[in-house]
């Protein structure tokens, strides 16, 4: 299992990692918001055939009914980040901020969830989440100092 989930996070990171860049380029083809319609749009109907595959389709209605406020949450937060990473890589580049330094900053998002874990879900944070936590700081300083 080890294995397994440390090769879907590797190749989660490669696909947001050429993601970021594929985006660069499609901005300069296309606005942002044509991106993310057709991303949404795509993803959710590739969802619903893996619910209706899987017939999933009771259970997460079920769920969706007994959950909906923290679900409505975590869309307009997830919704809020993504779209201000397209706009961002958007801007990147020339006069502004290079598009890996955007990437980089963006991708320390794990270090917010380091830090604010403790506080929202009562979270004791160890020695080894502070010093990954400083190694994200470092990378996205090293990004800006260079």
């Amino acid at each position: 299992m080890r294995v397994t989930a440390l090769l879907l996070a590797l190749t989660a990171a490669g696909s947001w990692g050429v993601g970021g860049i594929m985006i660069k380029k499609g901005t300069e083809v296309v606005a942002p918001t044509t991106i993310l319609v057709f991303q949404y749009g795509v993803g959710a109907v590739l969802v619903a055939v893996w619910i209706l595959a899987t017939r999933g389709a009771g259970n997460t209605l079920a769920a969706v009914e007994r959950r909906w406020p923290l679900l409505v949450a975590i869309l307009l937060l997830q919704l809020t980040a993504y779209v201000a990473f397209i706009v961002a890589v958007k801007h990147a580049g020339e006069g502004s901020i290079s598009t890996p330094a955007v990437i980089a900053i963006a991708a320390a998002y794990p270090a917010v969830a380091a830090v604010l874990s403790g506080p929202m879900l009562g979270e004791a944070l160890h020695w080894n989440d502070a010093l990954g936590i400083a190694l994200v700081v470092s990378g996205v300083i090293v990004t800006q100092a260079f």
